[in-house]
């Protein structure tokens, strides 16, 4: 096992007797941590929580949700100088996105700190005082950069992760609500083992062909063998995520699909491939995201929360020639031909790099992917929707809209993206 998911034996220790003299709960070991032995309180009786990626795109849309369905404390973790500075934050991030913490203000207690630190960086006297009122945790910080290197991803989306295990364990009994990825399924080793296969171990997946997958990946075994040792919590596994609903489900400037999109109409041309994309809105997944967390206890940990009505690349590539866009439906051989030409473009540069020939495939990430099996049965959308009126639009319905909605500008024939 790497050095890098191991726990410090030491530090452990010295953890469990100082939680020992301060007569905490009975709890059992587990990698060197302490897990509750006793349930945590359900999500609407819960008195406070804390989430991390509080001023994040996911983030906010759950701050606000959880605002008005729970009447706990949101201790609301953010990088900044002072709790006046991330309140500031907090609220700016809200507005962004066209929404509002208006009386609920109270509520909210902005913690400054940073997640991979130990302790979060937080002062004693606060991380003590959540360690005791804290009974649900909603981890949804993560670095996310489709071109970064490991090493720059692994502080916050692993380290970070350790340091919410250790939270998690520690003090009152608590609940973690882990936000991690179906692009844990995205290693070379996905093309023979399928997407989203709950019969696989995840373990098996090893190399992926994105830094942030991988960390994340590596985040995900860490909280599964957490929660195998007597945790409580969920993990909940997003794919790409759009615009809510009634802002017309627009595609996100970094998202791979419109990175995707952008790529190809510059080039004149999409590959006729079979890959799946998965987009949902999300006011949608936090919607599912709460459900879950609010749900009585059972035997489910974690929920691959994706879009149930997808569609293949081939597909968008389709759609697009339909709206008018000027492109050609071409091999892939003929595509990779075209996206290899020089160029100043993120997107492109962006996909260059994913498509690039890995280390054991014998062409590049899409074409290797091309075809692979997807278990769209073990998608828990649905079942994570029970019971309320939402329905999550068919991808092909938020492609077709984002394009309309872009028509315009992604038809100029100088048009660039980034630079």
């Amino acid at each position: 096992m790497p050095d890098h998911i191991k726990f410090d034996r030491n530090t452990a220790i010295a953890q469990a007797r100082a939680m020992a003299d301060r007569k905490r709960r009975t709890r059992t070991g587990f990698s060197g941590l302490e897990a509750q032995a006793h349930t945590p309180r359900p999500l609407l009786q819960a008195k406070a929580i804390l989430i991390t990626g509080s001023t994040g795109f996911v983030g906010s849309y759950l701050i606000e949700k959880l605002l008005r369905e729970t009447s706990a404390l949101l201790y609301c973790l953010v990088r900044a100088k002072n709790q006046q500075k991330g309140a500031e934050r907090i609220k700016s991030a809200l507005e962004t996105y066209s929404l509002s913490a208006s009386g609920f203000e109270g509520r909210i207690i902005a913690v400054p700190g940073d997640l991979p630190k130990l302790r979060f960086g937080v002062e004693a006297s606060r991380y003590n005082e959540m360690l005791d009122h804290v009974d649900t945790v909603f981890h949804v910080g993560a670095s996310i950069n489709w071109m970064a290197e490991y090493d720059d991803l692994k502080q916050t989306n692993i380290i970070g992760t350790e340091q919410i295990l250790k939270f998690a364990t520690s003090g009152s009994a608590k609940t973690l609500h882990y936000v991690s990825t179906t692009g844990v399924f995205a290693a070379l080793e996905g093309a023979k083992l399928g997407y989203l296969n709950k019969d696989v171990p995840l373990k098996r997946y090893r190399n992926h062909f994105v830094s942030y997958f991988k960390t994340k990946w590596l985040a995900e075994l860490k909280v599964q063998a957490a929660l195998s040792s007597g945790l409580d919590g969920f993990i909940l596994r997003p794919g790409f995520i759009s615009g809510p609903i009634d802002g017309g489900c627009t595609l996100p400037d970094q998202d791979l699909t419109r990175l995707f999109l952008l790529t190809s109409i510059e080039i004149g041309a999409f590959p006729d491939v079979n890959i799946p994309i998965d987009v949902m809105p999300v006011d949608i997944l936090v919607q599912a995201i709460f459900n879950v967390a609010r749900k009585a206890r059972n035997n489910k940990r974690i929920y691959n929360i994706s879009n149930p009505f997808g569609l293949s690349l081939a597909e968008i590539g389709a759609k697009a020639q339909g709206l008018g866009l000027s492109m050609e439906l071409v091999s892939y051989e003929e595509w990779q031909k075209r996206l290899l030409l020089p160029s100043n473009n993120l997107a492109k540069r962006v996909i260059q790099m994913i498509n690039a020939k890995q280390p054991g495939a014998r062409e590049g990430v899409i074409k290797h992917f091309a075809n692979i099996p997807y278990y769209q049965e073990n998608i828990d959308t649905i079942q994570a929707l029970e019971r309320t009126m939402i329905r999550c639009p068919p991808v092909l319905d938020m492609i077709e809209h984002h394009l309309r909605q872009n028509l315009a500008k992604y038809s100029q024939p100088q048009w660039r993206f980034g630079g």
